[in-house]
């Protein structure tokens, strides 16, 4: 027999995890959340322990269960040998495949791995390459290489990365959110339309989802700890390179 005083903590603790679980928490979050109030509940007599809350751990929920995506790592290649020269060829396939699917030629829901793999070896405008825009591109756009992003995705593992929400915030053409885990749900953040674009157009599905807009734009209106991970290559330069996005969060450091 618990007092009444202990009773009054214990119904703190379900209301405290109630508040927690209608805040939109990160998958790691709510099932810590769930667990705790399932143990109050058992101790308040309201379940028995064979009979665990509804939100327990042990009765999982189908919504619960991090959604499993479809893996499009191997729509990626890399060449280390691979020139500006060649680079251009494989910008003007996607930008011309791109015209395409904005003609109505190709119906963008149907396309196929080749089609997408074209699209995939986009590889931006860095290195004074020319864009769809007709702009030369920034010195500081840099994709990074499959190799490197798999490796990132192993040392995530061994440091206890089991699946969940991802943030990528800076996603390219989606490199990143390919050779994730099956088991991380992505969301990828894109300020460049052509790259944002491309990325939804290769991976976008269960499980994947992508935003072109500026991430500081996506920040301001996203609750702190909605994520399990952040992964991304981080854009280089300086304030001036940011075009006044720092200004669209006001906990933004610049």
């Amino acid at each position: 027999m618990i007092s009444f005083a202990e009773k009054r903590v214990i119904q703190s603790t379900v209301l405290e995890q109630n508040k927690i679980l209608s805040s939109n928490p990160s998958f790691a979050n709510k099932r810590q959340a769930q667990k705790i109030k399932a143990e109050a509940m058992i101790k308040l007599g309201l379940v028995s322990a064979s009979q665990q809350a509804p939100n327990a751990e042990s009765e999982q929920s189908e919504e619960d269960k991090p959604i499993e995506r479809k893996s499009t790592a191997h729509l990626y290649e890399f060449d280390p040998n691979r020139k500006p020269a060649q680079r251009k060829k494989d910008n003007t396939a996607a930008m011309a495949l791109l015209d395409r699917i904005d003609s109505g030629e190709i119906d963008p829901n149907s396309l196929i791995d080749e089609q997408k793999a074209t699209l995939a070896k986009y590889s931006g405008t860095g290195g004074a390459l020319l864009g769809a825009d007709g702009k030369i591109g920034s010195a500081y756009e840099y994709y990074t290489p499959k190799p490197i992003a798999e490796g990132i995705w192993d040392l995530m593992s061994e440091l206890g990365f089991s699946g969940g929400k991802v943030l990528d915030p800076s996603a390219g053409v989606g490199v990143f959110g390919a050779v994730a885990p099956i088991n991380a749900a992505v969301d990828a953040i894109e300020l460049n339309e052509t790259s944002g674009r491309i990325n939804g157009l290769v991976n976008d599905g269960a499980g994947y989802s992508t935003t072109v807009s500026a991430f500081e734009k996506v920040a301001a209106n996203t609750p702190d700890e909605s994520y399990d991970a952040i992964v991304t290559n981080v854009p280089f330069g300086g304030v001036a390179d940011r075009g006044g996005n720092q200004l669209l969060v006001s906990n933004c450091i610049s």
